[in-house]
């Protein structure tokens, strides 16, 4: 994201008020599944209509949340139940992760405990954990 902002504040006039899209490849590319995403979305709402694309939708998150909680259930069933994972960052940071598995619901608790404070960078910020925790 700061390779593009940064691009579009070298090569844009940008006036209080505007709002930037971008999706060019060779500035920064984070924005080319909204901006695609949406018109798709658009797409299919105009050709099957809302009702039917929100229950396909919600057909998709419960088939991701079960297939989720089936691979936390096999994992449980391999391991005690609790997996550990540490690693050290560039800058000599270090990331410690606790993940513990709960077999009866299926569910995980992410524990980063004992990891380094906050840097000034991008690498270890609170959002970007969530997105390790997701993917």
């Amino acid at each position: 994201m700061q390779d593009t902002v940064q691009y579009q504040m070298r090569t844009l006039k940008i006036n209080e008020g505007d709002c930037i899209l971008s999706n060019h490849p060779y500035a920064g590319r984070v924005h080319l599944p909204d901006f695609t995403g949406i018109h798709l979305i658009l797409e299919l709402i105009s050709n099957y209509g809302l009702k039917v694309v929100q229950a396909y939708m919600a057909h998709i998150q419960h088939h991701a949340e079960v297939a989720v909680r089936n691979l936390l259930r096999d994992v449980s069933m391999t391991t005690d139940g609790v997996l550990r994972a540490s690693d050290k960052m560039n800058d000599g940071s270090v990331i410690n992760l606790h993940v513990e598995i709960d077999s009866q619901e299926s569910s995980a608790t992410f524990d980063f405990e004992g990891t380094s404070p906050m840097v000034i960078n991008k690498l270890n910020a609170p959002a970007v954990a969530k997105s390790k925790e997701i993917y």
